[in-house]
């Protein structure tokens, strides 16, 4: 109900999909000015979502209310973000949001080198060396 309040009072700016296939997702998000990012409570697993997001060079909008939230450490480096206390007053959360709307959109040209640790890569090549040194075919 509240989502399509803010639909109609927004003329469709603000909208909730449906659920939509992962290339579906990928225009829509392709299509959009924001993506949203949502803390997942009870978890210390990094979305890999995320990371997609980062290789769209779309504004992402974060929200969390602990400061353990492990996604903060990944967005901190890339500079496209805005992070959004849930426990901020509300007008704090909306003036920085409408100071993040003003911001030009900063080109990321190295998110491989930025994020090495987090490739399939980096990952195959643990694997791969840990086999090796172990004898393991």
């Amino acid at each position: 109900d509240i989502i399509k309040k803010y639909e109609d009072s927004t003329n469709g700016l603000i909208s909730l999909n449906r659920l939509v296939s992962h290339s579906e997702m990928i225009e829509i998000i392709k299509n959009s000015d924001y993506v949203i990012s949502m803390e997942n409570k009870n978890s210390f697993m990094i979305p890999s979502k995320i990371f997609e997001y980062f290789s769209y060079n779309k504004r992402i909008i974060h929200f969390y209310s602990s400061k353990n939230d492990p996604t903060i450490f990944y967005f901190s480096k890339y500079p496209n973000v805005l992070l959004l206390n849930t426990n901020d007053e509300l007008n704090n959360n909306i003036d920085k949001f409408i100071a993040f709307s003003k911001t030009k959109i900063k080109r990321v040209e190295n998110l491989q080198q930025i994020y090495n640790m987090n490739t399939i890569k980096y990952t195959f090549d643990l694997i791969n060396n840990h086999n090796n040194k172990n004898n393991i075919k």
